[in-house]
């Protein structure tokens, strides 16, 4: 088969691109193998940045997984935002691989996290945060998870990021909550449902 750009639709275009790449993930999937076999390791990487959402909506497997290694070991010096995208969900996407290293996990996302700051690329550098609040109680790093919170809801403040400042503030409510301060919890709450 031949890649064809989708047809224009009225639609928003993140609702018409993930029903895109659900009819044609396959391809994009051999497009990363291929761009893997190649040594194409900036094209592997915004492949794998595609796919991810894909992935994560529908499964991620064992084939699957293979190729983001492969990818993140391509991509290892590279400075770009696909390349803290690759770090990012493959932490995210891989955990149920690395149970036994959760520590490759935490340098993954440290590694995106860093990369991302050095990028000045704040969308990206909150979507690692977000994978490092989900990730610190998995690890037992429950004071992590608060630092993590405070950073993300800093980092997103100002009003250019609210889904990410929203997210963050559901987290420190839920946060808040667990600690007793119930009347944090209620006004985080509040105003991320008013985002």
């Amino acid at each position: 088969r031949v890649w064809r750009p989708p047809e224009r639709t009225d639609e928003p275009v993140g609702d018409h691109a993930a029903r895109w790449v659900d009819a044609e993930h396959h391809l994009l999937e051999d497009a990363l193998r291929d761009a893997l076999d190649r040594g194409w390791a900036e094209q592997a990487a915004r492949l794998v940045a595609g796919l991810a959402p894909y992935w994560e909506r529908h499964g991620y497997d064992a084939a699957a997984h293979q190729l983001v290694q492969q990818a993140v070991e391509l991509t290892s010096s590279l400075a770009t935002k696909a390349s803290a995208q690759t770090l990012t969900w493959s932490a995210v996407l891989g955990l149920q691989y690395v149970r036994d290293d959760p520590a490759l996990v935490v340098r993954r996302l440290e590694r995106a996290l860093a990369l991302a700051a050095q990028l000045r690329d704040t969308e990206e550098e909150l979507r690692a945060l977000s994978a490092r609040v989900v990730l610190a109680p998995y690890i037992g790093d429950v004071e992590g998870a608060r630092v993590y919170v405070e950073q993300g809801l800093t980092l997103a403040g100002g009003g250019a990021h609210e889904d990410w400042q929203a997210r963050f503030e559901v987290w420190a409510g839920m946060r808040a909550h667990q600690t007793g301060d119930l009347d944090r919890a209620v006004e985080l709450g509040r105003a991320a449902v008013e985002r």
